[in-house]
Protein backbone atom coordinates (compact mmCIF):
# COMPACT_ATOMS: atom_id res chain seq x y z
CA UNK A 1 0.00 0.00 0.00
CA UNK A 2 1.56 3.49 -1.08
CA UNK A 3 2.09 5.24 2.37
CA UNK A 4 2.28 9.67 1.82
CA UNK A 5 4.90 9.99 4.96
CA UNK A 6 4.83 13.82 4.57
CA UNK A 7 1.30 14.41 5.06
CA UNK A 8 -1.46 15.33 7.71
CA UNK A 9 -4.00 12.60 8.76
CA UNK A 10 -4.78 13.50 12.10
CA UNK A 11 -3.25 10.20 13.68
CA UNK A 12 0.05 9.25 14.36
CA UNK A 13 1.46 7.32 11.47
CA UNK A 14 5.23 8.59 11.23
CA UNK A 15 7.44 6.21 12.62
CA UNK A 16 11.27 6.12 12.63
CA UNK A 17 11.73 3.85 10.09
CA UNK A 18 10.56 6.10 8.01
CA UNK A 19 13.29 8.63 8.47
CA UNK A 20 16.17 6.01 8.56
CA UNK A 21 15.17 4.91 5.13
CA UNK A 22 15.83 9.04 4.19
CA UNK A 23 18.59 9.04 5.92
CA UNK A 24 19.99 5.65 4.67
CA UNK A 25 19.16 6.53 1.28
CA UNK A 26 20.85 10.09 1.47
CA UNK A 27 24.02 8.81 3.61
CA UNK A 28 24.01 5.15 2.78
CA UNK A 29 23.01 2.22 4.16
CA UNK A 30 25.85 1.57 6.19
CA UNK A 31 27.59 2.60 9.84
CA UNK A 32 29.30 6.21 9.47
CA UNK A 33 29.95 8.87 11.91
CA UNK A 34 29.00 12.15 11.12
CA UNK A 35 31.47 14.98 10.80
CA UNK A 36 29.84 16.84 13.73
CA UNK A 37 31.38 17.60 17.18
CA UNK A 38 34.38 15.74 17.87
CA UNK A 39 33.25 12.42 15.16
CA UNK A 40 32.97 9.88 18.48
CA UNK A 41 36.59 10.20 19.26
CA UNK A 42 37.92 7.78 21.50
CA UNK A 43 40.52 8.31 24.25
CA UNK A 44 42.21 5.79 27.33
CA UNK A 45 41.67 7.92 30.30
CA UNK A 46 43.36 5.41 32.69
CA UNK A 47 44.11 1.94 32.49
CA UNK A 48 40.52 0.67 32.34
CA UNK A 49 38.57 3.72 31.07
CA UNK A 50 37.87 4.27 27.43
CA UNK A 51 36.03 7.91 26.81
CA UNK A 52 34.30 8.35 23.74
CA UNK A 53 33.49 12.07 23.09
CA UNK A 54 30.50 13.52 21.58
CA UNK A 55 29.76 12.42 18.40
CA UNK A 56 26.67 11.31 15.79
CA UNK A 57 26.78 7.75 14.13
CA UNK A 58 24.31 6.54 11.51
CA UNK A 59 23.74 2.98 11.92
CA UNK A 60 21.28 1.72 8.53
CA UNK A 61 19.80 4.93 8.92
CA UNK A 62 18.99 4.93 12.33
CA UNK A 63 20.98 8.14 14.35
CA UNK A 64 22.14 8.09 17.75
CA UNK A 65 24.15 10.18 19.38
CA UNK A 66 26.79 10.49 22.58
CA UNK A 67 24.96 13.20 24.90
CA UNK A 68 26.67 15.75 26.91
CA UNK A 69 30.58 15.79 26.21
CA UNK A 70 31.47 12.54 26.47
CA UNK A 71 30.55 8.57 28.15
CA UNK A 72 32.76 6.36 29.48
CA UNK A 73 33.04 2.47 29.30
CA UNK A 74 35.17 -0.41 31.40
CA UNK A 75 38.07 -2.34 29.79
CA UNK A 76 38.94 -5.37 31.53
CA UNK A 77 42.83 -5.17 32.86
CA UNK A 78 45.17 -7.39 30.57
CA UNK A 79 47.02 -10.55 31.64
CA UNK A 80 51.18 -10.50 31.92
CA UNK A 81 52.36 -11.74 29.17
CA UNK A 82 49.44 -12.37 27.18
CA UNK A 83 48.02 -9.71 24.28
CA UNK A 84 44.38 -9.32 23.19
CA UNK A 85 42.36 -6.67 21.29
CA UNK A 86 38.80 -5.50 22.62
CA UNK A 87 36.05 -3.61 20.32
CA UNK A 88 33.73 -1.09 20.91
CA UNK A 89 31.03 -1.06 19.11
CA UNK A 90 27.61 0.76 19.06
CA UNK A 91 24.33 -1.56 19.31
CA UNK A 92 21.35 -0.52 17.89
CA UNK A 93 18.33 -2.61 18.36
CA UNK A 94 14.69 -2.46 17.12
CA UNK A 95 13.31 -4.66 18.66
CA UNK A 96 11.17 -5.78 20.99
CA UNK A 97 12.47 -1.88 21.85
CA UNK A 98 14.45 0.80 20.01
CA UNK A 99 17.57 1.11 21.96
CA UNK A 100 21.17 1.77 21.63
CA UNK A 101 24.29 0.97 23.74
CA UNK A 102 27.96 1.17 23.88
CA UNK A 103 29.38 -2.40 24.38
CA UNK A 104 33.24 -3.55 24.45
CA UNK A 105 33.87 -7.39 23.03
CA UNK A 106 36.82 -8.63 24.86
CA UNK A 107 39.38 -10.37 22.63
CA UNK A 108 40.91 -13.43 23.44
CA UNK A 109 43.68 -13.63 25.45
CA UNK A 110 47.05 -15.19 23.34
CA UNK A 111 50.62 -15.10 23.48
CA UNK A 112 50.68 -14.46 19.66
CA UNK A 113 49.11 -12.47 17.56
CA UNK A 114 45.26 -11.47 18.49
CA UNK A 115 42.63 -10.44 16.76
CA UNK A 116 39.61 -8.23 16.74
CA UNK A 117 36.93 -9.68 17.89
CA UNK A 118 33.60 -10.52 16.26
CA UNK A 119 30.62 -8.11 15.50
CA UNK A 120 27.08 -8.12 14.98
CA UNK A 121 26.40 -7.06 10.77
CA UNK A 122 22.25 -6.75 10.53
CA UNK A 123 20.50 -4.79 8.33
CA UNK A 124 17.83 -2.89 10.15
CA UNK A 125 16.43 -2.14 6.76
CA UNK A 126 15.66 -5.59 5.59
CA UNK A 127 14.41 -7.28 8.14
CA UNK A 128 17.32 -7.90 10.99
CA UNK A 129 16.40 -6.22 14.11
CA UNK A 130 20.04 -6.15 15.75
CA UNK A 131 23.19 -4.10 14.05
CA UNK A 132 26.69 -3.12 15.66
CA UNK A 133 28.85 -0.30 14.26
CA UNK A 134 32.16 -0.40 14.97
CA UNK A 135 33.85 2.22 17.04
CA UNK A 136 37.18 1.47 17.86
CA UNK A 137 39.49 -1.37 18.77
CA UNK A 138 41.93 -1.14 21.74
CA UNK A 139 44.84 -3.46 21.74
CA UNK A 140 45.92 -4.59 25.52
CA UNK A 141 49.45 -5.71 25.97
CA UNK A 142 50.07 -7.36 28.77
CA UNK A 143 48.47 -4.99 31.51
CA UNK A 144 49.39 -2.19 28.98
CA UNK A 145 46.36 -0.74 27.19
CA UNK A 146 47.21 0.98 23.90
CA UNK A 147 45.72 4.08 22.28
CA UNK A 148 42.44 3.58 20.42
CA UNK A 149 42.23 2.94 16.58
CA UNK A 150 39.40 4.63 15.39
CA UNK A 151 37.73 2.09 13.30
CA UNK A 152 34.01 4.17 12.45
CA UNK A 153 34.02 5.14 8.85
CA UNK A 154 32.66 8.95 8.52
CA UNK A 155 30.08 10.09 6.21
CA UNK A 156 30.49 12.53 3.44
CA UNK A 157 30.17 16.01 4.00
CA UNK A 158 27.03 16.94 1.48
CA UNK A 159 27.52 20.73 2.11
CA UNK A 160 31.35 20.57 1.77
CA UNK A 161 31.01 18.23 -1.19
CA UNK A 162 28.42 20.74 -2.91
CA UNK A 163 30.79 23.51 -2.21
CA UNK A 164 33.59 21.40 -3.80
CA UNK A 165 31.63 21.01 -6.68
CA UNK A 166 30.76 25.01 -7.05
CA UNK A 167 34.46 25.48 -7.10
CA UNK A 168 35.27 23.36 -9.15
CA UNK A 169 32.01 24.44 -11.84
CA UNK A 170 33.27 28.09 -11.31
CA UNK A 171 36.81 27.15 -11.85
CA UNK A 172 36.04 25.20 -15.20
CA UNK A 173 33.51 28.08 -16.51
CA UNK A 174 36.55 31.07 -15.85
CA UNK A 175 39.58 29.02 -16.39
CA UNK A 176 42.34 30.74 -18.54
CA UNK A 177 41.42 28.36 -21.88
CA UNK A 178 37.71 29.15 -21.78
CA UNK A 179 37.67 32.66 -21.03
CA UNK A 180 40.42 33.30 -24.08
CA UNK A 181 37.92 31.23 -26.29
CA UNK A 182 40.55 28.87 -27.45
CA UNK A 183 38.24 26.69 -27.44
CA UNK A 184 35.11 27.85 -29.02
CA UNK A 185 31.89 27.61 -30.65
CA UNK A 186 32.66 27.04 -33.95
CA UNK A 187 35.55 24.50 -33.42
CA UNK A 188 33.46 22.51 -31.15
CA UNK A 189 30.46 22.48 -33.93
CA UNK A 190 32.89 21.30 -36.68
CA UNK A 191 32.54 17.73 -35.37
CA UNK A 192 36.60 17.53 -34.36
CA UNK A 193 35.44 15.84 -31.43
CA UNK A 194 33.11 13.08 -31.83
CA UNK A 195 31.65 10.28 -30.18
CA UNK A 196 33.18 7.88 -32.72
CA UNK A 197 36.72 9.36 -31.40
CA UNK A 198 35.82 8.73 -27.79
CA UNK A 199 34.60 5.51 -28.30
CA UNK A 200 38.25 4.16 -30.09
CA UNK A 201 39.56 4.92 -26.51
CA UNK A 202 41.54 7.53 -28.13
CA UNK A 203 42.84 8.40 -24.49
CA UNK A 204 43.43 5.31 -22.54
CA UNK A 205 45.45 4.30 -19.38
CA UNK A 206 48.33 3.35 -21.02
CA UNK A 207 48.76 6.55 -23.18
CA UNK A 208 48.06 8.55 -19.53
CA UNK A 209 51.01 6.29 -18.19
CA UNK A 210 53.59 7.36 -21.05
CA UNK A 211 53.13 10.72 -19.95
CA UNK A 212 53.86 10.03 -16.71
CA UNK A 213 52.13 7.01 -14.55
CA UNK A 214 49.24 8.63 -13.52
CA UNK A 215 47.19 8.12 -10.59
CA UNK A 216 44.05 6.44 -11.86
CA UNK A 217 42.99 5.37 -8.35
CA UNK A 218 43.04 6.22 -4.69
CA UNK A 219 41.70 4.74 -1.81
CA UNK A 220 41.99 3.83 2.59
CA UNK A 221 40.60 1.30 4.78
CA UNK A 222 41.36 2.00 8.66
CA UNK A 223 45.12 2.59 8.61
CA UNK A 224 45.55 1.53 5.27
CA UNK A 225 45.94 3.93 2.25
CA UNK A 226 46.58 3.13 -1.41
CA UNK A 227 47.30 4.47 -4.85
CA UNK A 228 46.76 2.91 -7.68
CA UNK A 229 48.63 3.42 -11.28
CA UNK A 230 48.24 3.79 -15.01
CA UNK A 231 51.16 1.28 -15.41
CA UNK A 232 49.42 -1.17 -13.60
CA UNK A 233 51.42 -0.69 -9.90
CA UNK A 234 50.32 0.22 -6.83
CA UNK A 235 51.56 1.69 -3.56
CA UNK A 236 49.73 0.92 -0.46
CA UNK A 237 50.87 2.40 3.18
CA UNK A 238 50.19 1.11 6.70
CA UNK A 239 50.91 2.95 10.06
CA UNK A 240 50.31 1.68 13.62
CA UNK A 241 50.82 2.97 16.96
CA UNK A 242 52.16 1.15 20.18
CA UNK A 243 54.30 1.14 22.91
CA UNK A 244 57.10 -1.96 23.63
CA UNK A 245 59.52 -2.87 26.23
CA UNK A 246 61.88 -4.71 24.58
CA UNK A 247 63.21 -6.61 27.39
CA UNK A 248 63.84 -10.23 26.35
CA UNK A 249 66.78 -12.08 25.48
CA UNK A 250 67.25 -12.81 21.84
CA UNK A 251 70.81 -13.75 20.89
CA UNK A 252 72.63 -10.81 21.99
CA UNK A 253 69.75 -8.03 21.12
CA UNK A 254 66.37 -7.65 23.06
CA UNK A 255 62.87 -8.09 21.97
CA UNK A 256 59.28 -7.65 23.42
CA UNK A 257 57.97 -10.86 22.43
CA UNK A 258 55.35 -9.49 20.84
CA UNK A 259 54.53 -10.49 16.70
CA UNK A 260 53.45 -7.11 14.82
CA UNK A 261 52.21 -6.08 11.52
CA UNK A 262 50.95 -9.52 9.44
CA UNK A 263 47.90 -7.48 9.12
CA UNK A 264 45.44 -7.79 5.60
CA UNK A 265 45.71 -5.24 2.78
CA UNK A 266 42.67 -3.88 1.82
CA UNK A 267 43.47 -4.08 -1.96
CA UNK A 268 45.65 -7.70 -2.86
CA UNK A 269 48.61 -7.26 -4.66
CA UNK A 270 48.57 -9.78 -8.00
CA UNK A 271 52.08 -11.05 -7.43
CA UNK A 272 54.44 -10.62 -3.93
CA UNK A 273 55.33 -7.23 -3.45
CA UNK A 274 58.66 -5.17 -2.51
CA UNK A 275 57.85 -4.34 0.85
CA UNK A 276 59.74 -1.57 3.38
CA UNK A 277 58.87 -1.84 7.26
CA UNK A 278 60.17 1.26 9.48
CA UNK A 279 59.58 2.15 12.91
CA UNK A 280 58.81 5.82 13.73
CA UNK A 281 60.02 6.29 17.45
CA UNK A 282 60.25 8.86 19.93
CA UNK A 283 62.45 7.68 22.59
CA UNK A 284 64.94 5.17 23.01
CA UNK A 285 66.71 3.18 20.52
CA UNK A 286 64.36 0.47 18.86
CA UNK A 287 64.18 -1.01 15.74
CA UNK A 288 62.16 -3.59 13.34
CA UNK A 289 63.59 -6.96 12.41
CA UNK A 290 61.19 -8.52 9.26
CA UNK A 291 60.30 -12.43 10.05
CA UNK A 292 58.91 -12.70 6.58
CA UNK A 293 58.49 -11.36 3.63
CA UNK A 294 54.28 -11.46 3.74
CA UNK A 295 52.19 -12.35 0.78
CA UNK A 296 50.35 -10.74 -2.08
CA UNK A 297 47.48 -10.29 0.25
CA UNK A 298 48.90 -9.20 3.61
CA UNK A 299 52.31 -7.24 5.65
CA UNK A 300 54.95 -8.95 7.06
CA UNK A 301 55.33 -10.01 10.67
CA UNK A 302 57.94 -8.07 12.43
CA UNK A 303 59.46 -8.33 15.86
CA UNK A 304 60.38 -4.68 17.66
CA UNK A 305 64.08 -5.21 19.10
CA UNK A 306 66.91 -3.25 20.78
CA UNK A 307 70.47 -3.49 21.05
CA UNK A 308 70.29 -2.89 24.66
CA UNK A 309 67.23 -3.90 27.76
CA UNK A 310 64.82 -1.69 28.05
CA UNK A 311 62.96 -0.91 31.19
CA UNK A 312 60.31 1.18 30.45
CA UNK A 313 57.42 1.36 28.06
CA UNK A 314 58.63 3.14 24.65
CA UNK A 315 56.17 4.84 22.23
CA UNK A 316 56.50 3.99 18.43
CA UNK A 317 54.71 3.28 15.46
CA UNK A 318 55.10 0.70 12.46
CA UNK A 319 55.08 1.99 9.12
CA UNK A 320 54.88 -0.62 6.46
CA UNK A 321 55.20 0.64 2.14
CA UNK A 322 54.40 -2.23 -0.15
CA UNK A 323 55.39 -1.16 -4.07
CA UNK A 324 53.57 -3.59 -6.09
CA UNK A 325 51.58 -4.63 -9.55
CA UNK A 326 47.72 -5.33 -9.06
CA UNK A 327 47.17 -6.21 -12.68
CA UNK A 328 48.82 -9.12 -14.53
CA UNK A 329 50.25 -6.43 -16.90
CA UNK A 330 51.20 -4.02 -14.19
CA UNK A 331 54.88 -2.60 -14.53
CA UNK A 332 57.49 -1.09 -12.56
CA UNK A 333 56.56 2.63 -12.71
CA UNK A 334 60.36 3.98 -13.48
CA UNK A 335 61.13 1.34 -16.38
Amino acid sequence: MAHLITSHKGADHVESKHAAHWNAGTLGNGCYVLPIGSKLACTMTDSNTLRVLFGVGSVCGYDWEIEGDYEEVDIDNGVPGYNRIDLLVARVETAPAEKVELKVYKGEETTGTPVVPGHVEGDLNDGDTVCEMPICSVRINGINPQAPEMLAKESIDIMALLEELRDYKSQAINGGKLVDKSVGAAKLADKSVTTTKLADKAVTLEKMGGIGDAIVQRGSSGSWAWEKYSSGMMHLHGSTGFTTTPNKEWGAIFYDGAVRGGTAYPVSFSATPSVTVSLEQTTGSIFATQLDAGTISSAPRVYVCSPTKQTASLAARLHVDAWGAYSVTGGHPIG
